[in-house]
C-alpha cells in the first residue's frame, strides 16, 4: 500500500528522480532558460557559462529533476585560506523541494573546496601614474561603472552587474584600467577578470576584458594584459593559450604581435554556434622560466608603451588563455 501512496504522489515520484552532479556541454542549452527566466536582463549570457565551464569545472554543478535541468551552481576558493563561495546561481521554484538548492550549493561548494582556488589576494597595487592610464585592482564601488564599459564594447549582450560583484572573488586577478587627468576625478575606461583554472594551477584564463569604446588603440588593452601576464607569471601559470573570434582582426593583430600562432579551429564552440580560433604563444611554453624580481607593468609616460627592464623576464615569455566576445 505504501508503495502505491508512493506511486500517487506526484512529489514523491518528483523527489525520487532528483540528481545533482556536474555541469556538462549539452547543459549549455538547458541552463540558459533558467537564467533568463529568473533574471531577465540581468542574466548572464550563454557565453558566459560555456567559460564557466572551462575554468571552473566540478565547482559548476547542476541539479534535475526527472531528466530536466531545473539550477545550477557555480562555487569557487578565493584562495587557500578561503572557504568556498557561490559566484553565481539559479534554482527553479519546485513545490516540496526547497532543499533542493542547499544540496546542490553544498555540492558545488564541496567540489570548490577540493579544486585549486582561483584567484589570489594581498598583492599591493602598483603606484598609480600622474597622468595617462594606470591598471588598479577592482573595487566594489566600480561595478557600474564597468557595466557602462561593457555595453561601450560588447553592445547587445553585456555581462550583467551582478557578475561584476561576483567576480571580486578573483581577489588580485581582477583589474581594472583608469584614464588619469588632473583637470578631472579618474576615470574608468577598461576591465580583465583573470582566472586560475581550478584543475590546473599552471594554466591562467582571462574570462573577460574590455575597454571603453573612446579609449581603444590607446594601449589600455596591453596594460590590462601585462597586468595579467605579470600576476600569472608571479603565481606560477606557464600555459600560453588563447581562443578568439576569428573574424576579430583587432584582437588577432594582438595577439600576433604578442607572438601567438593559430593551431585549431572550433566551428561549433561548446555547441553555441561560435567560430572560435585556439591559438598558443609559440615554444615558449616549454621554455618558461619564473622571472627573478616582479615585473614593472606601469606605463611609461614619455613613449606609452610598458616598461620592462633589464634582466626581467621576455613578455613574449609569460602568457595566458584568454577570451574575446
Amino acid at each position: 500500500m505504501a508503495q502505491a501512496a508512493d506511486r500517487d504522489d506526484p512529489v514523491g515520484r518528483i523527489r525520487m528522480n532528483v540528481k545533482v552532479r556536474a555541469f556538462r556541454t549539452e547543459d549549455l542549452s538547458a541552463v540558459h532558460p533558467v537564467e533568463t527566466g529568473l533574471f531577465g536582463r540581468e542574466a548572464l549570457p550563454r557565453f558566459a557559462f560555456a567559460q564557466l565551464l572551462d575554468m571552473v569545472h566540478d565547482g559548476f554543478q547542476v541539479a534535475e529533476v526527472d531528466g530536466k535541468v531545473v539550477g545550477y551552481v557555480v562555487a569557487v576558493r578565493k584562495d587557500y585560506r578561503a572557504e568556498p563561495t557561490v559566484l553565481t546561481s539559479a534554482m527553479l521554484p519546485i513545490p516540496g523541494h526547497e532543499h533542493l538548492l542547499p544540496r546542490l550549493t553544498a555540492a558545488a561548494t564541496v567540489a570548490a573546496a577540493n579544486a585549486y582556488p582561483v584567484g589570489v589576494s594581498g598583492t599591493p597595487d602598483q603606484p598609480a601614474e600622474t597622468l595617462g592610464y594606470c591598471v588598479r585592482r577592482f573595487r566594489v564601488d566600480d561595478v557600474e561603472s564597468l557595466f557602462e564599459v561593457e555595453l561601450s564594447a560588447f553592445g547587445g549582450e553585456p555581462y550583467p552587474r551582478r557578475l561584476f560583484r561576483s567576480l571580486a572573488v578573483l581577489g588580485d586577478g581582477y583589474f581594472v584600467a583608469e584614464r588619469l587627468d588632473e583637470r578631472r576625478a579618474p576615470e574608468v575606461v577598461g576591465y580583465l577578470a583573470a582566472f586560475r583554472d581550478t584543475n590546473d594551477q599552471k594554466l591562467g584564463w582571462v574570462m573577460s576584458m574590455a575597454v571603453h569604446r573612446e579609449h581603444q588603440d590607446r594601449g589600455v588593452g596591453t596594460r590590462l594584459l601585462a597586468a595579467a601576464e605579470k600576476y600569472f607569471a608571479d603565481n606560477g601559470c606557464r600555459e600560453v593559450m588563447l581562443t578568439v573570434d576569428p573574424q576579430n582582426a583587432v584582437a588577432l593583430h594582438l595577439y600576433e604581435k604578442r607572438h601567438y600562432t593559430a593551431i585549431e579551429m572550433h566551428i561549433d564552440h561548446h555547441g553555441l554556434k561560435l567560430s572560435r580560433l585556439l591559438m598558443r604563444q609559440h615554444s615558449y611554453v616549454d621554455q618558461y622560466v619564473a622571472p627573478t624580481r616582479p615585473l614593472d607593468i606601469r606605463p611609461d609616460n614619455r613613449s606609452g608603451s610598458t616598461r620592462q627592464d633589464k634582466g626581467q623576464l621576455p613578455e613574449r615569455r609569460t602568457g595566458l588563455q584568454t577570451w574575446w566576445r
